[in-house]
């Protein structure tokens, strides 16, 4: 299979996944994955009435166009995304990175200097573990 065709057929399956929670969510009131954790609220509820395929076609006509949308928004962004993505290495860095900046901005609200503070913590924690290039320790003191 080319590789284009392997990534449409992964992405294909990854939505339909995801749709297909929503199956359990409405029907038997369990979530199953995150993305569904907000559907047994109004999904079941409405099964209980006898509207079961009501909240089935609502469920996935919501993550079509969620998809749809997110898709649209997010192609402008993917350069921008891609360099990103190869200057920190790892998804999960990245999300770490979100993550420290609003936990800064949060703590920045109440005070500028409890902000700084908690800004060059996070950079001292963050700046130990292993240097990418030649993975030697970084920041670890020995330990």
């Amino acid at each position: 299979m080319d590789p284009q065709m392997g990534l449409v057929f992964l992405v294909t399956l990854y939505c339909a996944a995801r749709m297909g929670a929503g199956i359990r969510a409405i029907l038997f009131n369990i979530p199953g994955t995150a993305g569904a954790a907000a559907t047994p609220q109004d999904g079941y509820p409405m099964a209980k009435q006898g509207k079961r395929q009501q909240a089935l076609a609502i469920s996935f006509v919501a993550s079509a166009l969620g998809g749809l949308l997110t898709t649209i928004n997010a192609l402008p962004a993917m350069p921008l995304l891609a360099r990103t993505g190869s200057y920190v290495h790892s998804v999960e860095m990245i999300v770490v990175m979100l993550f420290g900046v609003l936990l800064i901005a949060s703590i920045a609200a109440q005070g500028m200097l409890k902000g700084l503070v908690a800004c060059f913590f996070g950079l001292m924690i963050g700046a130990i573990g292993t240097d990418v290039v030649y993975a030697t320790p970084a920041a670890s003191s020995g330990f």
